[in-house]
């Protein structure tokens, strides 16, 4: 019985499944094992085999049930020793790095990485400088080169093992900094790395590192940094390397990559050149050839059709079944024909240099084709169900990543949607059923969803299946020389226009109608999995199924928008510096806007990278406190992104740079309209009444009772008179400090101007004397924010303030540890997340039943 079960029912999907969900369950630490469970498993796993082997020679009736369940319950126990296996080891990297954060001097060994993973440094020894102090690593440190593109170019020319020793500077992991901005924790975990790593005096040796701690302390950080210094470079040429690199193969294969895109782009020409290139040989291979995204990209983006342009399983296979019709006229056997497409499809995996989608697909194609090759046949979903386990027990945190589970989700939608029915209808079902499974994760990975994302996908992608092929052999006939120039490209290029002008279309229709969305991720691929369950059931008639999984999307696209906050009011973590983000009712208010280009703001794309998870689409008010460089200069991404403010308010008395004021006078010959804000003037939300959501300004005060309503030529206005606001909304009371003065803080206390606040902002950015104790005392608010920069030279925020606050028992939330801070408003009450730590602080306990969620 148990042999007829195992038989009908796939035992390698069993298998799988069984060790999906051990390596899911050991790589979330639920049930982790140590990694000296992996061998015992494995044995006993080998005599359970055999035991097995054994009974069926004899006749003993097969394979018992208890049999199964041991031999599954073991595939489990496997799963839970590899995945608590890299669950410990990051655990202990975080714990490593907890303490030597910051400028240090460090030993170790570079690896330029493989085809999928990033240039690495293995740490074998720190000392943290400038203090001496020796840190001993109980195993050696992985960290991820941080750097420029030109430092990590450089590096990616040296040997796997070369020896390096010097300078550095170590980070620990931000997470998600920006809302719906990019959480390096997983991007640190898939690259097996605990941290970043900045060169700042690194020597390459050309002997292998062997460090001890009799060597951390008899080498010298003078020495080395004097080396350095006279060579002239980052990095000394090191004399040795192996015959076979693999970086020199990885090296020589970018470059194909990086040459083929180039020629692609230039014979198509204009945006439908880059569009052309990065369909064939991605993106990657365009930035490093210098291309630029052009605005058209944005809008594929926008439209919710952006992994048309990153390289998938759609690629791989639309190349593949091109190369198998160009493959027919070869006059070979039909094995022979299987076998080279396989050749080709992972020499194109490897020129491209693909991430998961990639791998997935020319690894199961691969495989696919060796089967047919050897006269033997698989079913799809049960290989893809074999890749999934095999790639996630090489990365055990692969299974967090979004590509991860956007591919095989979309994919195993797709077989159960072309195995459903037959002809066009069979392709039409699949579409559907793959559009639906991805929606739940879509909720859940971004902030920000449309309707027309369904619509977007139905229309492009059809285009971009006829596409694939056409610009495939377009290339191939213009690069062969066949026919006049120009003539085999002409009908690609006209296709590659259809879709930039579709996409820019229906991405400026998708980004009316998005709306700002909320799901825990464990919901959103539970629902996905329900969705490919739902879809796949035999036995159940097809309308049933359908209504199933239409109520179910129903009901999960309810939830998401449930969960979304009323009003939302964002302390945005662009280093050192300070810039707010509200967003009340229909309008967008932002205070300041950072650093400039020194900050996250300007690497991320701008203000519009921030609105566009938010579902807003514009900065209705623009507020300046006062014209320091770390408040004010993130004008020059705003002004890039091409936003118009409609309004623009800066303290009475205030003399912008000259870069900024003309931009100022730019925006009000465009119809913007700018006031001076001084003490007692207050702004109410729209065109509601007083007592409703305001703004009140509490300083500068009001000179001689004149009002300036423009920036004027004689005063020079700094922290002196900076904007102070009390902002009011919906029963929460914040005070934003911007940088004024200590003796003003002490006239709002003195006065009872402030009253009673629920949060107060540090001024200028935690200071010694810019939050003073009266005013804490006055208002005891239920936290302070303060916005800095990690390991900023100042020290901020001071231990002045810091041990005040905790006398006071006031916590004191920072953007260097927490991230972006996020104050929302929901039907529980107010209450703060940071997006890098993913902690939540209900504001009013007693009213509000929000817990703290769990980050995976």
């Amino acid at each position: 019985m148990a042999s007829s079960f195992l038989q009908s029912m796939a035992p390698g999907v069993w298998a799988s499944g069984a060790l999906l969900l051990g390596l899911i369950l050991g790589n979330l630490g639920a049930a982790g094992l140590a990694p000296s469970c992996l061998l015992g498993s494995l044995a006993v796993l080998g005599g359970i085999l055999l035991f097995s082997l054994r009974c069926h020679e004899r006749g003993r009736g097969g394979t018992c049930p208890i049999q199964v369940l041991l031999l599954l319950g073991l595939f489990v126990l496997l799963g839970l020793a590899r995945g608590g296996e890299e669950h410990q080891a990051w655990q202990a990297g975080q714990a490593q790095l907890s303490d030597q954060s910051g400028t240090a001097w460090i030993c170790g060994s570079l690896d330029p990485g493989s085809m999928h993973r990033s240039a690495r440094i293995r740490v074998t020894a720190v000392r943290c400088w400038p203090d001496e102090r020796v840190c001993p690593l109980a195993a050696p440190l992985c960290l991820l080169i941080g750097a420029s593109r030109e430092d990590r170019a450089a590096m990616a020319r040296y040997p796997s093992g070369c020896a390096v020793e010097g300078f550095v500077r170590i980070e620990a992991p931000r997470g998600r900094r920006l809302p719906g901005g990019w959480d390096d924790r997983i991007w640190l975990r898939l690259q097996g790395t605990a941290g970043w790593l900045k060169p700042l005096l690194l020597r390459a040796r050309a002997i292998p590192v062997r460090a001890t701690r009799q060597e951390t302390h008899g080498s010298g950080p003078g020495a080395i940094r004097q080396a350095c210094e006279q060579s002239g470079s980052p990095l000394d040429r090191c004399r040795i390397r192996s015959p076979l690199d693999r970086s020199e193969i990885r090296a020589r294969l970018e470059r194909c990559g990086v040459r083929g895109a180039d020629w692609v782009a230039r014979q198509i020409g204009g945006a439908e050149g880059w569009l052309a290139a990065a369909l064939l040989l991605g993106r990657r291979a365009l930035r490093a050839g210098g291309w630029k995204q052009p605005a058209q990209a944005a809008a594929l983006r926008r439209a919710g059709a952006g992994h048309l342009l990153a390289l998938s399983g759609l690629h791989v296979g639309l190349v593949a079944g091109t190369l198998s019709l160009l493959f027919l006229p070869l006059p070979l056997p039909r094995s022979a024909r299987w076998l080279l497409l396989a050749m080709a499809m992972i020499t194109y995996a490897c020129v491209v240099g693909g991430g998961t989608a990639v791998a997935r697909a020319a690894g199961g194609g691969a495989l696919w084709c060796l089967l047919r090759a050897a006269g033997r046949a698989a079913r799809p979903l049960h290989l893809l169900c074999v890749l999934a386990a095999s790639l996630i027990w090489i990365e055990p945190a692969l299974w967090r990543s979004a590509g991860f589970q956007l591919s095989f989700l979309v994919t195993a939608a797709l077989l159960v949607g072309v195995s459903s029915r037959r002809g066009w209808r069979g392709w039409l079902a699949a579409l559907i059923s793959a559009q639906l499974c991805a929606w739940p994760l879509t909720l859940a990975h971004f902030t920000v969803a449309s309707p027309l994302y369904l619509l977007t996908n139905a229309v492009l992608l059809p285009l971009t299946v006829l596409l694939m092929p056409i610009l495939l052999l377009g290339v191939a006939l213009e690069a062969s020389g066949l026919g006049p120039a120009g003539v085999a490209v002409a009908l690609p290029r006209v296709l590659c226009t259809l879709l930039l002008e579709g996409g820019s279309l229906l991405g400026q229709l998708s980004e009316r109608l998005a709306v700002a969305v909320r799901l825990p991720m464990g919901w959103g691929l539970a629902s996905s999995l329900g969705l490919v369950w739902i879809l796949g059931a035999r036995g159940v008639a097809r309308r049933l199924r359908a209504t199933a999984a239409l109520v179910l999307v129903g009901a999960v696209t309810q939830i998401a928008l449930l969960q979304g906050p009323d009003i939302r009011i964002y302390m945005l973590d662009v280093g050192q510096g300070e810039s707010w983000l509200l967003l009340w009712g229909t309008e967008s208010w932002a205070i300041d806007l950072g650093p400039g280009s020194s900050g996250p703001l300007a690497h991320a794309g701008g203000m519009h990278a921030v609105l566009h998870p938010c579902a807003r689409r514009r900065i209705d008010r623009l507020f300046f406190t006062h014209g320091d460089a770390d408040h004010v200069s993130g004008w020059h991404a705003l002004a890039a992104s091409g936003m118009r403010p409609d309004r623009i308010y800066h303290p009475e008395g205030w003399r912008p740079p000259p870069a900024l004021a003309d931009w100022i006078a730019e925006l009000r010959e465009r119809g913007s309209q700018v006031r001076a804000l001084a003490a007692g003037d207050r702004l109410c939300l729209g065109d509601g009444p007083a007592d409703c959501d305001r703004a009140t300004v509490l300083h500068p005060p009001q000179r001689d009772g004149v009002r300036r309503d423009a920036p004027t030529g004689a005063q020079r206005v700094r922290n002196e008179n900076s904007l102070a606001l009390l902002l009011e909304a919906d029963g929460l009371r914040l005070l934003i400090s911007g940088d004024a003065p200590a003796h003003a803080a002490q006239d709002w206390a003195a006065a009872g101007t402030c009253g009673r606040l629920d949060l107060l902002s540090a001024a200028h950015h935690g200071s010694a004397d810019g939050t003073p104790a009266p005013l804490l005392e006055a208002a005891r608010p239920q936290a302070v924010l303060a916005s800095v920069g990690s390991h900023n030279r100042y020290g901020h925020p001071s231990p002045q303030l810091c041990a005040t606050l905790h006398e006071m028992g006031i916590p004191l939330l920072r953007t260097d540890r927490e991230g972006s801070l996020c104050l929302a408003r929901d039907r529980f009450g107010w209450w703060i997340e940071g997006s890098a730590s993913g902690r939540v602080w209900p504001l009013a306990p007693s009213l509000s039943c929000r817990h703290v969620r769990p980050v995976l």
